[in-house]
């Protein structure tokens, strides 16, 4: 039998357990850890970061709507782009009659203090024809570039008692904006939403140029993004339509800081021309046409030579062309005014029969700027812009034309200009702005561009006053198509 382990005798003790079973019996853990996210200093701090959002972005909010409506809005209700081209009948308006702000002329400074109650409608052209009122749409809003610059026309049919005024300026995307006066009501709309082709895209900035010819169409133009001459027309019907402005050699091109500056002019053989003035980087030349609604070349003529560009300033040219003057001799002829680096010259172009056989048919004028005192017109400093305002239809003494001149300080002159006559100061508009542009109109109405809006001025011809009659600043409300 094999040996067994001896078995201690029964003592009646239990036997003593091993110290190490003893411990790890009485052995006690850690509590367990909380998992982060359910710890209290997490929760208040979630609490605090949440209400730092909600303020953060109220006050935000705030801040833009603000913003939002301190800035000039201009609304107009958008039909869908298949809806057909606006006649005159459904023109594509905007109907509005709301108070805007107006300032009263000082007849001795120009100064200007701010009144109240004067209504889109009271400063529009009338017409006895009604326009259609168009049904609510959703809005676009249009904002003024503040790049933006202006072009303007009168067209006035007295056979169809029909009175227009458009203004052509740039939103802050680049597209071309053209607001319409007419039979008391305003619209603004884009011109890419009445074309049936396409437009090419207009430089942010880009002059701009109006004329109508004597049956009523409106010619605008504009330099693209490659500083090409474009052109566009609004036919009597209410149309607008695009056609191609090119020499026989390609198209016309303009440096980049050039003005223009358009007019229709009746020649000697009773051609109806329609002419607009550029530069290109040596010299102030004219295009000329009598079909610009015809896809044909444009013949091109030298003005005069301009200074070249010098260091260190950015003066840009500064010229305006007006059509139909009647000179000395009484022969029809386009006047231009030519700022120079020894000031401000006359030029005429006499063109007796179309097309003209010289391609420089313009000369010099030696006194026609010149007032009673034998001075020619000083500009301190020199203008950046010129524009002309026909005053035959005024029964002004004498005097065909106001040439208006935009100042750095944005102080407009005013100076009429008779073939016969001496030249005549006004008194001048003190806009108390920074205005960059102005266009005017043969009804004696200028517009003045500062900051993101456009300021509407009325010349009193027979007492060389102004009075301003509000701005494009209060939202308006119509329809495009």
């Amino acid at each position: 039998m094999p040996n067994s382990p001896a078995i201690p005798p029964c003592t009646g003790k239990v036997p003593s357990l091993r110290p190490d079973i003893i411990h790890n019996h009485y052995y006690t853990t850690n509590p367990k850890a909380l998992p982060w996210y359910r710890r209290k200093p997490f929760f208040w701090t979630a609490i605090a970061v949440l209400v730092f959002i909600v303020v953060a972005a109220a006050v935000s909010l705030g801040v833009v709507l603000k913003l939002e409506l301190g800035k000039s809005r201009m609304r107009v209700d958008h039909q869908t782009s298949s809806s057909p081209p606006a006649t005159d009948q459904n023109t594509s308006s905007l109907q509005t009659m709301q108070p805007s702000q107006t300032r009263t002329s000082d007849t001795s400074s120009g100064a200007m203090s701010s009144t109240a109650g004067v209504s889109s409608k009271s400063s529009s052209p009338s017409s006895t024809t009604s326009t259609e009122t168009a049904a609510a749409t959703p809005s676009v809003i249009f904002t003024v570039s503040e790049k933006s610059r202006l072009a303007s026309v009168y067209v006035e049919d007295e056979q169809a008692n029909l009175h227009r005024r458009f203004l052509a300026w740039q939103d802050d995307k680049g597209h071309l904006i053209v607001t319409e006066w007419s039979a008391g009501n305003r619209s603004h709309y884009r011109i890419r939403d009445q074309l049936r082709s396409r437009i090419p895209d207009a430089k942010l900035g880009s002059p701009l140029a109006m004329a109508a010819s004597p049956s009523g169409v409106v010619h605008l133009f504009f330099l693209d993004t490659q500083d090409a001459l474009s052109h566009v027309f609004r036919s009597a019907t209410g149309v607008w339509e695009t056609r191609t402005l090119r020499k026989g050699n390609g198209p016309v091109i303009a440096s980049g800081p050039s003005p223009l500056s358009t007019a229709w002019h009746r020649t000697g053989d009773g051609t109806e021309v329609l002419a607009i003035a550029y530069a290109n980087s040596q010299d102030l030349r004219l295009a000329m046409t009598d079909g610009p609604t015809a896809e044909s070349p444009w013949l091109v003529s030298n003005v005069v030579s301009l200074p070249g560009p010098v260091p260190g300033q950015l003066q840009e040219p500064c010229f305006a062309v007006a059509g139909d003057w009647r000179n000395a001799m009484g022969a029809r002829t386009m006047l231009m005014a030519v700022l120079m680096e020894d000031g401000l010259f006359a030029y005429e172009c006499p063109i007796e029969m179309w097309p003209p056989g010289s391609k420089t048919p313009c000369r010099q004028l030696n006194d026609t700027f010149r007032d009673d005192k034998d001075r020619d017109v000083s500009f301190v400093p020199p203008p950046k812009q010129l524009g002309w305002i026909r005053l035959d239809g005024h029964h002004s003494a004498g005097y065909d034309f106001s040439l208006v001149g935009l100042g750095e300080d944005g102080f407009i002159s005013e100076n009429r200009i008779g073939a016969d006559e001496a030249r005549r100061a006004g008194h001048g508009l003190e806009t108390r702005m920074a205005a960059r542009a102005i266009s005017a109109t043969d009804e004696a109405v200028l517009f003045a561009a500062a900051g993101d809006d456009i300021y509407m001025y009325r010349l009193d011809v027979d007492s060389g006053t102004w009075r301003a009659e509000g701005s494009l600043q209060l939202t308006s409300r119509g329809r495009t198509a």
